[in-house]
């Protein structure tokens, strides 16, 4: 017989398993920081969506403006993002012929107007859902114009296609909120 200390009569019987834990904390670490990279990148994403869907406004204001100079200065041209309203403001003051008056008149009107876009598009990048939304509103009237008044149907689908990815980035403020309660 064996006199080692070490052996024993169960030593001849199958290894036990150890109840040393210690690859499992591992694992768990693992899919913890695998979580955590997703949750990470999932969040990077949904800004990315937001800041694109919230610069709209300011695209609009802008190009608005830019409309209602070349319309000022008596050009024709005009850009598809901008605002419905304020091509049909300066086209009644072009077709009464109501003078330098009427002009400067629909330039204020069209300045106020863009400003009150400038301030979605402000108030959006704080994420203030409901100057989203009214902002929404507001652009989605201006495309009824578009179709229904002006029968711009090119400038109403970019308007269209504004609009959705200004949805997405309504939706994309949830999320976030969500995430953020989450972690």
């Amino acid at each position: 017989m064996n006199q080692d200390p070490q052996f024993s009569a169960d030593s001849s019987s199958s290894p036990q398993p150890s109840s040393d834990s210690s690859p499992q904390p591992a694992a768990n670490d693992q899919a913890s920081d695998f979580l955590r990279g997703q949750r990470i990148a999932e969040k990077a994403q949904l800004e990315q969506q937001f800041t694109s869907g919230s610069s709209w406004f300011f695209w609009i204001a802008g190009l608005s403006l830019v409309n209602s100079l070349i319309s000022f200065f008596g050009g024709s041209l005009h850009f598809v993002f901008g605002l419905g309203i304020t091509q049909l403001v300066d086209a009644i003051v072009m077709v009464r012929e109501m003078g330098t008056a009427g002009h400067v008149f629909a330039l204020v009107f069209d300045l106020a107007i863009a400003g009150l876009f400038f301030i979605f598009g402000y108030l959006s990048s704080r994420r203030m859902r409901w100057a989203f939304v009214l902002g929404m509103v507001l652009y989605t009237l201006d495309t009824l114009l578009l179709l229904l008044l002006i029968n711009d149907y090119i400038s109403a689908a970019v308007h269209a296609y504004v609009l959705y990815r200004m949805f997405a980035a309504v939706t994309a403020i949830k999320k976030l909120r969500d995430l953020e309660t989450v972690t």
